[in-house]
């Protein structure tokens, strides 16, 4: 493989999703002028360094700068989360922590459940959508493995943390496991999260022990 070939990979691949965010492998090749077989190992280098998404001939972006505009939190999302925090009874604390190259909403219930919310574009590919759950339920998982210590807030005692992907408008679905949620659809689940936490194919997380599910299923 040649010389800094990675580099030109994501140069290539950050110049084509100005016009759209995922691209296939034969046009990053012929972006970064280089051999297919090159660009193929060259994205397995950076799919491990968590900053590439690939879905069959597709290539999605999911590190660094340009992945900022991904996390914005739209109006509904931003009222649906107001909403949460005015639920004293059931919400301990709503806030927001930036783990690269993700930013997420932490959102802690007094039951000690608490939900790492990943706020995407309503126009997200599919694609990059997959990636994207990925590189949330590893989040996920580790905080777990971690003892969820950094989710203690207001004498809460963490016990279990489940990712989902959120924004404004959409169909409720999995996502390699992972829940999406249109806006509403997060606050019914915020409030009342048993119905879809008793689904055996959705990704739970127990602190400080070890995931309910085989984790082989989705994520290496």
């Amino acid at each position: 493989m040649p010389a800094g070939v990675e580099k030109r990979v994501i140069q290539a691949l950050q110049r084509l999703i100005r016009r759209r965010s995922c691209v296939s492998v034969a046009e990053l090749a012929a972006e970064a002028r280089l051999a297919p077989s090159d660009v193929h190992r060259a994205l397995e280098v950076l799919e491990r360094r968590r900053l590439v998404a690939v879905s069959g001939n597709k290539v999605c972006y999911i590190g660094g700068a340009l992945d900022e505009q991904a996390h914005v939190i739209g109006r509904e999302l931003r009222r649906i989360l107001d909403e949460a925090r005015s639920r004293r009874s059931i919400v301990a604390s709503v806030y927001e922590v930036k783990r690269s190259p993700l930013r997420v909403v932490v959102i802690v219930r007094r039951d000690g459940i608490v939900f790492a919310v990943l706020p995407v574009t309503s126009r997200e590919p599919a694609e990059r959508l997959v990636g994207l759950a990925r590189g949330l339920a590893r989040l996920a998982r580790r905080a777990a493995e971690q003892g969820c210590s950094e989710f203690c807030v207001d004498h809460v005692t963490p016990r279990l943390v489940v990712p989902v992907i959120a924004s404004n408008y959409g169909a409720p679905r999995l996502i390699e496991g992972v829940l999406f949620r249109p806006a509403r659809g997060l606050l019914d689940l915020i409030i009342e999260p048993e119905a879809a936490l008793s689904d055996p194919f959705v990704r739970v997380y127990e602190c400080n022990r070890q995931a309910r599910r085989e984790e082989s299923q989705y994520i290496e």
